[in-house]
């Protein structure tokens, strides 16, 4: 069980930077000195002086609900702190860390930089991010515990804030099961198998109208806790955490979707990335199952104007291990080459430790890593937000052990996994021959 004072990882393993993984950041062969000449002694101006008059440049992605309800919290920021300026530099997750690696490369990062593990590793590894424990006096970092605070802590020294936590849930359209005439399943005891004959059945009861599962394979995560089920992970601290087989497995069962009509095809699956909240089949009853972090539940809810429900993903209890784990959504960084960490560090301390901050942000970087913050906003959380807090309750509960953090190098799954998944999908490459594409690939990236 993990709380918000407890671990959601094991300590990073210090390894040495190779230059390709370097320029897999797109950092150049200047900019990888300079990075780790920088990185020495951790960077910033950390040490209590004056911020009056400094500029926070401060970036993060997200959609449009995420930009509105940050621009609020950095507005509240200036209420109280008039001495200071943040530059608003919001983004899309495509694009993101392109956009990242190049200023960084060029010595013109921003200053507050929202991350996710497994960047953390690699950016820190790199001497790109200062080390948070030189803020004492201005990140009050005490609220997160040791425990919390270790995946993004690297040979003792502290690189991110978790800004909240998060878990993966099946998200369920209850209007959709209503239409075909179905009864909500009971989470608790479900399989795989049980999942894919109900998904079938809804299918067949709307003749196809409403499918009955979204498509699970187009991202890693869903693969990710599959894989904890069989015993096995992503990673160890050797590389490749899973096997050959039980990736053929995974895409097998999708592709057994597919075909029986199920699930999304291939090429709606592929549409379905590009569409808005409000257009995607589960808030439009066009499917009835989807996967998906429970923290982003209430935007969800919100932006299509449905009610949505949580369950627990299939094979929790049917399965020889638990693969659900509580992980911190995301993270705050100060980048290593700022003229204003100070400053920067009042901003981080005030978005994850300022219950009206917390008021403004609500669930939507996950459930707030400060317990204070937390029981100081959870009276007054909408729906959505409060179905995500009961979500991760249980979650919490079940999960038997957290999520190892990334070796440098994990970040290649987040584009390899999906394109491969596509080459199965439209039966372009057998499962056997795409496993050993991706894992030859992933291999060569934790080299």
């Amino acid at each position: 069980m993990v709380t918000q004072s407890q671990s959601f990882g094991h300590r990073v393993r210090s390894t040495a930077i190779s230059r390709r993984a370097a320029l897999r950041l797109g950092l150049s062969a200047a900019g990888v000195a300079a990075l780790a000449a920088c990185g020495e002694d951790g960077g910033g101006d950390g040490g209590g002086g004056s911020t009056s008059g400094s500029t926070v440049r401060f970036t993060w992605w997200g959609n449009d609900v995420r930009q509105r309800i940050t621009q609020e919290a950095i507005d509240l920021f200036h209420e109280s702190n008039s001495g200071v300026t943040v530059e608003a530099e919001p983004g899309s997750w495509d694009g993101y860390w392109d956009k990242l690696a190049t200023t960084v490369a060029a010595g013109s990062a921003p200053d507050v930089m929202q991350q996710v593990d497994p960047h953390i590793t690699e950016y820190a590894q790199r001497g790109a991010l200062a080390d948070l424990g030189q803020f004492g006096d201005t990140l009050d970092l005490s609220p997160f515990g040791a425990d919390l605070l270790e995946s993004s802590t690297i040979d003792g020294k502290v690189y991110a804030v978790p800004i909240g936590m998060t878990a993966l849930a099946v998200w369920v359209n209850p209007a959709a099961f209503e239409a075909a005439g179905q009864e909500l399943p009971d989470d608790g005891s479900w399989s795989w198998d049980e999942y894919a004959s109900l998904c079938a059945e809804i299918s067949q009861a709307t003749d196809g109208e409403i499918r009955g599962s979204g498509q699970l394979a187009l991202t890693h995560q869903p693969f990710q806790i599959f894989v904890r089920q069989q015993g096995e992970d992503l990673y160890t601290t050797d590389g490749v955490g899973f096997t050959k087989d039980t990736l053929v497995q995974w895409w097998e069962y999708v592709l057994r979707l597919q075909e029986s009509g199920a699930a999304l095809g291939a090429q709606e699956s592929v549409e379905e990335q590009g569409k808005t909240t409000e257009q995607t089949a589960i808030v439009t009853g066009d499917v009835a199952f989807s996967i998906g972090w429970a923290s982003q539940i209430s935007q969800t809810q919100e932006a299509g104007d449905v009610e949505l429900r949580l369950l627990q993903l299939p094979g929790e209890s049917t399965s020889a291990h638990r693969g659900i784990l509580v992980k911190p959504s995301m993270h705050y960084s100060i980048s290593a080459t700022s003229d204003n960490a100070e400053a920067a560090a009042e901003l981080i301390d005030f978005l994850v430790n300022n219950a009206e901050a917390g008021e403004v942000l609500g669930t939507d970087r996950g459930i707030p890593t400060n317990g204070e913050v937390f029981e100081a906003v959870r009276p007054d959380l909408n729906d959505g937000d409060t179905k995500a807090a009961d979500y991760l309750e249980i979650a919490n509960e079940l999960a038997t052990s957290g999520m190892p953090a990334p070796p440098a190098g994990a970040s290649a799954i987040t584009e390899a996994f999906p394109r491969f998944t596509q080459e199965v999908l439209f039966e372009r490459t057998s499962p056997a021959e795409a496993a050993d594409g991706l894992i030859a690939e992933l291999e060569t990236a934790l080299a």
